[in-house]
């Protein structure tokens, strides 16, 4: 089965802490890149949370937002940070001198416990412990909606690639049809030129038929194509294993059946072989971009 790398998860949850939000979003990246983002003072379980989403999901660039608004009950260890407070504190008082403007020290300390960084609120140990149970189990609801979300779009991928298979299969197998004929009306077109040139029956001349066996060998696409049809074969059953398919799994087959058809398209002087041969090509490239959002 196939899994979109493109979707969005979340779950909330009000406890005794007060109110979590886990969100998570997941875009294309062929590798997996996870970016947290945790409330202040909870940097701790950065490490903790990328190991869960790495868990669940294998390919990706996936952020994870969680959000906090604390109950008025909980309690914090509030700190002031005297080495920012004093910076600036001094550089208020530059400043008011250099601009010959007088400020009392009741308005430089109503403007200093204004400023951001003066003080660091940092929960208590037993909050730090209980945020990480409630988040942890948090985090686990929201990937499963995500995931819910990305087999749901990667089960469309998969009705569109499989459709497309089906197409560029029929192709191939017109093109396995039109193939002896091809080299055929080959044959007989060589023989017609060589007659212009030569007398006799050229048909027992041991060098020219010498030759035409190792250009008609030359030209023979029965195993290109027989490859292309396993290919196909391959990669319909991994797209249709309950087992997740790997995205970079499915771009290797797009290039194999790449290969092959354009190893038909050059063998080929057929006209009608060139069509069908583009005709595969351009369905190809629409898989192989459908292939770029599988996980």
């Amino acid at each position: 089965m196939l899994r979109s790398m493109t979707a969005y998860g979340r779950a909330r949850r009000t406890t005794s802490l007060g109110r979590l939000l886990v969100e998570i979003q997941s875009v294309n990246r062929r590798f997996l890149e996870v970016h947290v983002s945790l409330p202040s003072g909870m940097g701790s379980l950065d490490a903790d949370t990328r190991a869960v989403v790495a868990e669940h999901l294998h390919r990706g660039h996936v952020s994870v937002r969680i959000n906090w608004v604390m109950n008025e009950g909980s309690q914090n260890e509030v700190h002031p940070n005297l080495v920012v407070a004093k910076q600036l504190w001094d550089a208020q008082a530059s400043l008011a001198k250099s601009l010959g403007v007088p400020l009392s020290p009741d308005q430089a300390m109503s403007w200093l416990m204004t400023q951001n960084g003066v003080f660091e609120v940092q929960p208590n140990e037993r909050m730090v412990e209980d945020f990480k149970e409630s988040i942890q189990s948090l985090l686990k609801e929201a990937l499963d909606d995500l995931i819910q979300v990305k087999d749901a779009e990667g089960f469309e991928l998969q009705k569109d690639i499989l459709s497309r298979l089906s197409l560029i299969e029929s192709w191939m197998k017109e093109i396995q049809k039109l193939a002896p004929s091809a080299i055929d009306k080959y044959r007989q077109k060589l023989m017609d030129r060589l007659r212009e040139f030569a007398e006799g029956d050229l048909t027992q001349d041991e060098r020219v038929l010498k030759e035409l066996v190792i250009y008609t060998d030359r030209v023979d696409v029965s195993e290109e194509i027989t490859r292309f049809l396993h290919h196909i074969s391959h990669f319909r059953e991994l797209i249709l294993n309950k087992e997740i398919a790997s995205g970079k799994k499915c771009d290797f087959l797009i290039q194999e059946l790449m290969r092959e058809t354009n190893t038909c398209g050059s063998k080929s002087g057929s006209l009608e072989v060139s069509h069908l041969v583009v005709q595969i090509k351009g369905e190809l490239e629409r898989i192989r971009e459908q292939v770029q959002n599988v996980e």
